[in-house]
């Protein structure tokens, strides 16, 4: 079910057996309903939304620049979730959790040791002072107390510090500076181990 940008949408129904539900730049949108069986909810730019409900089963979430929501729920099976720009004080330890974006969060402190993260987006936390020591592809820049931190990844000081790359996605056009201190498939830098990868 796809209702984006319905400016004026407050209410979404409980529709039985849906799996995608996309209710993103829904400006008065307050709450999500809890749908046994969703699997990928996207409700990023949903500036009134302030709880995402436990919802079993739910593989992917998508709540960036929701800047009331302050907390992701612990959703046993989640694979991807996107929480950017929000007021977050805590990520959860989810265990299988591959890719993890939390960019701009100024209030978190603290990313757990997840164990399998294979790609960590944290830029611009600036008071994020604890990281996974072990994670594929890391993007960090703009974190001033993560470096002062004795607690950072020490492979951190191998990174090449700006590489500009360019690729699509989906759902938008992306021009960033990326982290890899292992090959993900991407272009290598010889000796400093720097590589390119996309975001599925």
């Amino acid at each position: 079910l796809d209702c984006s940008n319905c400016p004026k949408l407050t209410v979404i129904p409980h529709i039985k057996g849906l799996k995608e539900l996309d209710c993103s730049y829904c400006l008065k949108l307050t709450v999500i309903p809890h749908i046994k069986g969703l699997e990928f909810l996207i409700c990023y730019n949903c500036p009134k939304l302030t709880v995402i409900p436990h919802i079993k089963g739910l593989e992917k979430l998508w709540c960036s620049n929701c800047p009331k929501l302050t907390v992701i729920p612990h959703i046993k099976g989640l694979r991807k979730l996107w929480c950017s720009n929000c007021h977050i004080t805590i990520i959860p330890n989810i265990k299988g959790l591959k890719k993890l974006s939390c960019a701009n969060c100024p209030k978190l402190t603290n990313i757990p040791h997840i164990k399998g993260l294979e790609e960590l987006y944290c830029s611009d936390c600036i008071n994020l002072l604890v990281i996974p020591t072990e994670v594929k592809n890391l993007y960090c820049p703009n974190c001033p107390k993560l470096f002062k931190s004795k607690r950072r990844p020490k492979s951190i000081k191998n990174y090449i510090p700006y590489y500009r790359i360019k690729y699509y996605t989906k759902q938008r056009y992306f021009n960033e500076w990326y982290y890899s201190p292992h090959n993900a498939g991407g272009k290598r830098i010889k000796n400093n181990m720097l590589h390119l990868f996309p975001i599925h």
